[in-house]
């Protein structure tokens, strides 16, 4: 009978009222507060002087009459007519039915509102049953209706493992459904009251916890909603949920509080592991990171004395048979040393230490890095590098070109790896900008060797490549590729490839950068000579006529194409003598006719006062040929991956011009000439490794500059405080004293202005910070 809400009683029945155990109203009926005052929280006794059947202070003398009609007088002396229904289960009687005559509604303030929803008042006579045995029809088919209702709450509180509790705030008295026994893990039948099994199975300490909190709750301090503990017979330990919902009278009075609990055991216990799991993992980081930081360090240190030494020995008198071995040593440790970092990185990734810079930065200069790191590789295999990028691309973004330049690096390596014969092209174009943020897409394609589905679909493992002859045959760690699937993940992109076995191989990725404030005309300030310079382009690979082409479109230059030596020497031949080729790209390799015979043809059969300029574009390294060209009469190199920068500068160069990028950079003077400004420097350098204080001031000294020596923190500080250095050198990892704590040292020693350059072995990001 509970499933029906108040509202939904009080509509149906506006004159009833409901009857604890101990003969108490309960609840009642908006129309009944007209004629009964204060009836919730009173004895049925107090409210009627008569009943017919009589009615005692036992609720046996309700149902022993239960099913007929009762008339109850009020004490104001208004006679109710009607049923009373029992809910045996939870030990309620309710009474249904309204005043036994209509005709002194207006005296006792009722309206039509007043009477049930399908019994308006009548004008029958008071000795007529008509209206009452409508109300009590209406009464029954309202009580089947409950009935349904509270089977189907019983069947879901069941499902739900939910056990109910009352307790009565007049009484103080407790009662559980079944179960809530189950819930404290007892056997009703043998189980004393709910009282007594509610104290001894909370814990105690939750049990005085609970009891404020239900008297709070009653208080309307608080809802009632918490969580306590439960020791079980068999000892063991169960977390239960409990709920509950304070019924009162018309006054504010508690009358009782009816709870709902369930055992949310397992979550406790899921939450808990969970905990552990999570406390166990933060350990598992932490050891990792500090083994990394110590193998980073362990690692690093004795490579560095390894390159510095082999360096510094290839500067001093050898043999031919000894420079070799030096060199050779030399770039076996710069080899080595890529393959630690790769593993270093990987394991900075794993353990979630690597992070990315956010700094204003030009593309052109990471792809002229990227050109000057693979040129050399790409002429050894005669395979064309090179690199594209669509006019709509900014030159300057900001992001950490550090990371974009490994990745750049990683997949470029692996081109020219695995490619043979043919070509590699790096191009980039943007997929999407909104001012603010820009996304781009780089793809790397080469003419290689490929891959199968089954090497594709472990491409991206770690520590695997595509098979193991590839390991076997061309060497590597399988890091470089789940390194870049990491980097691009955190430059919030994706990576992908698209491949088949002997038909090459294309990675694609995208980047989300920033925009910058920086703009174009701030690495290429074009001059005016420059815009609408006719320039010819002498190429037999359309990949690179269209590359070249884009790169002076944006240096707003007049365009023309040629894919042969003949074409290029017949378009020269045919051009007007008021607007002559001033500027030719020739290609060195060609079908046909090469770069070199071309450029001699026309700069013989041009007119002296219409000679064009031309820049050789090779794959090959300047100083294969270099001599013919000069003979040749050529007047610049270029060596592909041709990038903006180089070709920018390439032809203020060829027309006598110095670029403003090149204008603070003294190409012709040597690197000990470079230093003369710091020719003279004092300088701390504080290193407990002896064989890096050799490298370090072996290099120093070359660069005439004086060194001082400290093999500890300690005594590092001891001579920054008493001696006068332009610079202080810092080891960050030392025993007895660390780099950091002589550096806060020295600082709180007064020397606030000096400038101290950390030298550390470590891979963590956060090292910089500190």
């Amino acid at each position: 009978m509970h499933g029906l809400t108040f509202q939904q009683l009080a509509a149906l029945h506006p004159f009833h009222f409901v009857l604890d155990a101990q003969m108490m109203v309960v609840q009642e009926g908006l129309s009944l507060k007209k004629i009964v005052r204060g009836a919730t929280g009173s004895p049925f006794a107090t409210l009627f002087t008569g009943s017919s059947p009589p009615v005692s202070a036992d609720p046996r003398s309700i149902l022993q009459h239960e099913g007929q009609i009762f008339t109850l007088t009020t004490q104001s002396g208004v006679q109710l007519g009607g049923r009373f229904l029992a809910d045996n289960e939870r030990k309620l009687l309710f009474f249904f039915g309204g005043p036994a005559s209509s005709g002194h509604s207006a005296e006792l303030g009722l309206t039509r509102d007043d009477f049930p929803i399908s019994c308006p008042p009548s004008a029958a006579p008071p000795e007529s049953s008509a209206q009452l045995q409508l109300a009590i029809e209406t009464a029954e088919k309202a009580n089947a209706e409950l009935q349904k209702v509270q089977d189907r709450l019983s069947i879901a509180l069941d499902s739900a493992q939910i056990g109910i509790w009352e307790f009565n705030a007049t009484t103080r008295e407790e009662t559980w459904d079944d179960r809530m026994y189950e819930l404290f893990g007892i056997d009703k039948e043998s189980a004393a009251d709910p009282h007594t099994e509610f104290a001894r199975g909370v814990l105690p300490e939750d049990l005085l916890k609970l009891r404020e909190e239900i008297r709070l709750t009653m208080a309307g301090e608080i809802d009632y909603d918490t969580v306590y503990r439960v020791r079980w017979p068999d000892g063991s330990l169960h977390y239960i949920r409990g709920s509950g919902l304070v019924i009162r009278d018309a006054g504010g009075t508690p009358l009782k509080v009816i709870g709902a609990n369930y055992d949310i055991t397992e979550l406790k216990n899921y939450e808990s592991n969970l905990h552990i799991a999570k406390e166990a993992a933060e350990a598992a980081n932490t050891a990792k990171s500090d083994f990394l930081a110590r193998m980073s360090h362990e690692i690093r240190t004795p490579m560095n004395a390894i390159i510095g030494m082999t360096h510094l020995a290839l500067q001093t008198d050898l043999t031919a048979k000894q420079r070799d071995y030096i060199k050779k040593a030399h770039g076996s440790a710069i080899s080595l040393l890529d393959i630690i970092n790769d593993i270093l990185d990987f394991s900075k990734i794993e353990a979630g230490k690597m992070e990315l810079e956010n700094i204003d930065f030009s593309l052109d200069e990471v792809l002229e890095q990227l050109s000057n790191v693979f040129a050399m590789k790409a002429a050894e295999k005669n395979i064309e590098l090179l690199i594209h990028v669509d006019p709509d691309v900014p030159t300057f973004l900001r992001g950490d070109p550090l990371r974009l330049r490994q990745i750049l690096i990683n997949l470029t390596g692996n081109a020219l790896k695995f490619t043979q014969a043919g070509e590699v092209v790096i191009s980039i174009n943007q997929l999407e900008s909104d001012g603010q943020k820009i996304r781009l897409q780089f793809a790397v394609a080469d003419t290689g060797i490929g891959m199968s589905e089954t090497q594709l679909a472990k491409l991206f493992n770690s520590f695997s490549q595509a098979d193991g002859s590839t390991t076997r045959k061309y060497g590597g760690t399988g890091l470089g590729l789940v390194i870049c699937k990491r980097l691009v993940n955190m430059m919030q992109g994706e990576i992908c490839v698209e491949s088949q076995l002997d038909s090459g191989s294309t990675f694609h990725f995208s980047a989300l950068f920033s925009t910058s404030s920086r703009s174009l005309k701030e690495e290429f300030p074009i001059p005016d000579w420059m815009q609408g310079l006719r320039t010819l382009i002498v190429d037999d690979s359309v990949v690179s006529r269209r590359i070249l082409r884009y790169a002076l479109e944006s240096f707003s230059m007049s365009i023309a194409t040629a894919n042969s030596g003949e074409e290029a020497i017949a378009a020269v031949a045919d051009a007007p003598a008021d607007n002559p080729y001033r500027l030719i790209l020739m290609d060195m390799e060609m079908v046909g006719m090469d770069g070199i015979e071309a450029s001699r043809q026309i700069l013989a059969d041009a007119p002296a006062d219409r000679c064009p300029k031309i820049i050789m574009v090779t794959a090959y390294g300047q100083e294969k040929v270099a001599k013919e060209a000069v003979y040749a009469g050529i007047q610049g190199f270029l060596v592909k991956p041709v990038s903006k920068a180089a070709l920018f500068d390439a032809i203020m160069e060829c027309f006598g011009f110095v670029s403003p990028r090149q204008a603070c950079t003294p190409h012709d003077q040597s690197a000990l000439e470079l230093t003369r400004p710091i020719w003279g420097s004092k300088v701390l350098l504080i290193e407990d490794n002896a064989i890096n204080q050799q490298v370090a001031t072996e290099y120093l000294e070359q660069a005439c500059i004086q060194v001082t020596v400290a093999d500890n923190g300690a005594k590092g500080v001891a001579l920054a405080e008493s001696g006068d250095f332009d610079l202080v050198l810092m080891d960050i990892q030392m025993p007895e004293m660390d780099g950091y704590t002589a550096t806060r040292l020295i600082r709180e020693h007064g020397k606030v202005t000096l400038p101290i350059i950390a030298m550390t072995a470590n891979a963590m990001a956060g090292d910089r910070e500190k």
